[in-house]
Order: C-alpha cells, then structure tokens, then sequence
C-alpha cells in the first residue's frame, strides 16, 4: 500500500515540478529577452543618433570606427544603410535574406524592435532595426544582428539552477510523504498482525497507540475487543471445566455403586450387564475427558499442527472387535429404537468365521456408529 501511495504522490509531484518548472524557465526567459532588449535599443538608438548625423565621408568613417569597435566588443553585426550607401561590421551579411528582409522593412518606416524569447537550447540570431529621417521621408536605417549566446548562458545558468530547487523540493516532499504514509501504515500492519495473533492464540494483545488520533482509537478499541474475548473465553473454558468436574462426582458414585453391587451378588451377579454398565461409564467418563480437552484448546489448528486430535479420545488406535463393538452398539440403541417404533435385530449367523478387526480409535468408530443408528431412527422411523 505504501508502494502504491507513493507512486501516486510521486506522479502527482512530478506533474507539478514540471509545470512549476515551465512556467519558471518562462519567467527567466521572458526576464532575460527583457533585459538584453532594453540594453540593444539603447545602442541602436545611438547608432540611429550617429548615422543620422553622419553627412561627410569623415563622420562616415568615425561612424564606421564605432561601429567596428562595437562589434568586436559585443561579437554583433551592424548595417547602417545612408541613403545608397551601405555600412557593415561584424559577423552581418547584408545578402542574408532574412536581414535583406529587415533592410527592406525599414526602408518602408518599419522597424523592428523585438526580441524572441530567448532559447536556451537555440543557435539563432536575433535582428532589430531602426529607420531614421525627417518628417518628409526615411534616410537611412540601422540594423542591428544581436548575439544571444551569453543571454542564452545566463539563462541556462539560472534555468539549471531553478531546475534543482524544484527537484530537491520535490525530493524533499517526497519524503516527507513517505514519512507520513509510513506513520499512517505503521499502526495499520501493528492491527493487522494483532488481528492474527488474536485469531492464532485468542489471547489478549495490547496495541500501542500510535499514528492519526482515528487509528489510536481503532487500537485501544481493538486491545479492549481483545480483552473482553479473551474473558468470555476463560469463562467459557471455567464452565465447562466446572461443569465436567461437577459430573465426575455422579459418575464416580455409580462406578462405586456398581462395585458394591458385585460385591454384594457375588457369584450370582450378571457379569454381561455389570459390564454393559460399566462400559457406558468409561464412555461417559470419556466425554468428560474430551469436554475437559475442548475447553483447554487453545484452537484447532494448533491442536492439529500438534499432531492431536480435538475428538475425545484416550487413545490413538488399537485392534478393535467390530463385531463384538456392533454388538454393544445395537444392546445400547435397542430401547431407543422401541421408542421410534423400530426393531433392531443383529444377525450374527452369517458373521464370519475369522475375526473382523479394525485398527483405529474405538471410541471414535463406536461415535461413529452411534450416529448412523440415530440417524436411521429420526430419518427413518418405524
């Protein structure tokens, strides 16, 4: 979960770095163009101002000293046109379309003060140009081929620079998101893994109360379910143990009962139905047994991972008389067969000769067999 929250707060993050970082790049462009604009004017005013002012071929040549000095200065070309007379320093190639273009436009009053936004990730030039004349007509222009190469630096400089504030801004948030979505989880995988404590042991857990104020409440809930499980378990588990211990008493009694009356009839006593009663005491002290074992499991699949089974039994297995077992089952169930308007017979003659045994629990197979009888009687009565 974790995982997932990250990754959606990490795409979100990065939608909004690139955005902010857009617009930022934007306002430094914009800030730079701005800057280099205004200081390019003001040089071609000058040059507007010089050329306009130039009429004899020795102010052409002072004109033409600046504009040399100008351009190896600042590596821009110049062209200052003066009628039919055409001026040119730096790296400016009148044939050039584009500046021919420029020429033309500002032979027809129409200059061109503008710079692009800077690029920097461009090669480009940039061209400004300024007519000059009097009222009547257009003398002259001068063009001006700006070099964007140190704007597009600064500009990269700073654009690198914002880049990496947003970035560790974004890494910063990032983490802090995953800070706080391990706070929030934390507390989340502490319930989860009491939960299955509880389920594996039933036993109370105490949670530590941490992360947001509804997940502290969800633990102290939780500790309290816990609490008052694991009560209504042992008290569950004391019932029923008293409620065994108190039925041994009768069942001891009748045992020493039966003593006595063996004693007391002596030879003549029926040592088949003494026994049959005896049998049903050892069975009902084996119920007790099983109760007594219920009530102490802590759960069945720990019984079972234990190798033990959570059916009362005294044994595992032994060499088991069906027949003899069948025989008792059917003497035990006749009179409640009589009740349902049944008659059970065993035919033992067509029984064979060897022996039928079976090796497993008795108690089980007699449980087992005890069931098949009371269910022929309330399924299929008389």
């Amino acid at each position: 979960m974790r995982l997932r929250v990250l990754g959606i707060v990490g795409t979100l993050l990065l939608v909004i770095v690139g955005i902010v970082s857009g617009v930022l790049l934007q306002s430094v462009s914009r800030d730079a163009t701005a800057d280099l604009q205004l200081n390019r004017l003001s040089s071609l005013n000058r040059f507007v101002h010089l050329a306009s002012q130039a009429d004899r071929r020795s102010d052409l040549s002072m004109l033409q000293l600046e504009m040399d000095t100008y351009s190896h200065l600042y590596g821009e070309g110049l062209l200052v046109t003066i009628g039919q007379q055409q001026l040119v320093s730096g790296p400016i190639d009148p044939a050039n379309p584009e500046v021919a273009g420029t020429v033309r436009n500002a032979e027809l009053n129409l200059g061109l003060n503008q710079i692009p936004a800077i690029d920097p990730f461009s090669n480009s030039s940039a061209l400004l140009s300024q007519p000059f004349g009097n009222s009547a007509q257009v003398l002259g222009s001068v063009t001006m081929q700006v070099n964007l190469e140190t704007a597009r630096a600064k500009v990269l400089e700073k654009s690198s620079l914002l880049w990496l504030v947003v970035v560790a801004i974004g890494a910063g948030l990032l983490l802090l998101t995953n800070r706080v979505t391990s706070w929030v989880l934390r507390p989340v995988h502490r319930l989860n893994n009491a939960v299955n404590d509880i389920a594996r042991h039933q036993a109370p857990v105490r949670l530590e109360e941490q992360g947001p104020p509804e997940l502290r409440e969800l633990a102290r809930s939780l500790s309290e379910m816990a609490r008052t499980l694991a009560n209504s378990l042992k008290q569950q588990q004391e019932l029923i143990a008293e409620t065994s211990h108190q039925l041994r008493n009768p069942v001891a009694a009748l045992r020493l009962r039966v003593d006595l009356l063996k004693i007391r009839l002596g030879e003549s006593v029926d040592l088949d139905g003494v026994q049959a009663v005896e049998n049903e005491l050892d069975r009902v002290e084996t119920l007790l047994d099983g109760v007594m074992r219920l009530a102490s499991a802590e759960h069945r699949l720990t019984e079972q991972s234990a190798g033990e089974s959570m059916l009362p039994s005294v044994e595992h297995g032994r060499c088991i008389d069906v027949v003899q077992m069948l025989a008792e089952e059917v003497e035990r169930q006749t009179e409640a067969a009589r009740r349902f308007g049944n008659l059970l017979v065993l035919d033992l003659d067509e029984a064979p000769a060897a022996p039928v045994v079976a090796w497993c629990n008795g108690f089980d197979l007699q449980q087992m067999l005890a069931e098949l009888l009371e269910n022929a009687f309330k399924y299929a009565p008389a």
